[in-house]
């Protein structure tokens, strides 16, 4: 168990341990006048939440307001799961997701078709939540907690119900997964934040022109899904801005070459590796970064073919 790390005033991150990995997915938790809790990760994540408050002093109790960026399960999975300790809690989400967080069966079998055997491991249970428990957000919704307040904007792109939030203390934009997957263990020697375009609703455009809203924002701070905070913001965008066209040439080149599904698969992964391994090593990344962003790799590759298939059918 790792202590929450205070990044700013009032406002700590939780390691969710996702999947077993240290520094993988990050709960927020803001400590104000209201008190706030950002993502939940999947339900295993849920006991180093609880643990987390607690070296905080807080409650689950005194929780008032749950907030999912999207309902993918590594970001909202264990939400229904929370809420049944944070009793007294609403639970904001966009208008898109919020009918799958109250009957999450097809969330499941979403989830199940891209984890299969995995999916028992890494998130059940997956929890319905009380429809009057949830508030659904629209673009440009705010949020007072005390000394610092909230507005929500819609910014699809990694999904199309995906909101991110502005903290106007900090001048900063909980991005989810908008603005990419940023790996901490490698940032002593170099960021890198990689698109993430999982499946289904992957939409390269879209993801580009939240970047583009982003930047007119002139935010101070990026906080990431996966994982911490950026300074500057410029980081990240750069990042996006040089992978999504790598990411999107190397599906149209698979996908040209082969009409079998593993073939694809396998010729995208390869691409994207070297493609990785070349800037890591090239800005002196000593170490096999493969077993780093194997997890992003394989699941963005899936999104990867889903968009051109989808594309492609138009």
């Amino acid at each position: 168990m790792r202590k929450p790390v205070e990044i700013a005033k009032n406002l700590y991150l939780i390691d969710g341990f996702d999947t077993n990995l240290e520094e993988r997915t990050g709960i927020y938790v803001i400590k104000d006048e209201k008190i706030a809790v950002i993502e939940t990760s999947a339900s295993a994540s849920v006991p180093y939440i609880l643990e987390g408050l607690k070296a905080l002093e807080i409650a689950p109790e005194e929780v008032d307001y749950l907030i999912v960026t999207h309902i993918h399960l590594d970001h909202a999975g264990g939400a229904g799961l929370f809420l049944q300790h944070a009793k007294n809690a609403k639970f904001y989400v966009h208008p898109s997701g919020a009918r799958h967080m109250i009957d999450p069966s097809r969330l499941i079998e979403s989830a199940k078709s891209v984890y299969g055997e995995q999916f028992e491991t890494f998130f059940n249970p997956i929890v319905p939540i009380e429809e009057e428990r949830v508030v659904q957000v629209e673009h440009g919704d705010t949020l007072p907690l005390g000394t610092r307040t909230f507005t929500f904007y819609h910014t699809p792109g990694h999904a199309r119900h995906h909101i991110s939030i502005y903290d106007d203390a900090t001048n900063g934009m909980f991005t989810g997964d908008t603005a990419g997957v940023r790996f901490p263990i490698i940032s002593k020697h170099v960021e890198l934040v990689l698109p993430s375009t999982s499946p289904n609703q992957y939409d390269p455009e879209a993801m580009l022109t939240s970047i583009d809203f982003f930047e007119q924002k002139k935010l101070d701070t990026l906080y990431f899904g996966h994982y911490g905070a950026i300074q500057p913001p410029a980081i990240a965008y750069d990042q996006i801005r040089y992978w999504t066209p790598i990411f999107v040439k190397a599906t149209e080149q698979a996908c040209e070459q082969s009409e079998d599904l593993q073939e694809r698969c396998q010729k995208i992964e390869d691409s994207l590796y070297q493609a990785i391994e070349n800037y890591t090593t090239g800005h002196g990344y000593p170490n096999d970064i493969r077993t780093i962003v194997k997890q992003d790799v394989e699941i963005s590759t899936l999104g990867l073919i889903d968009y051109y298939t989808k594309k492609s059918k138009n």
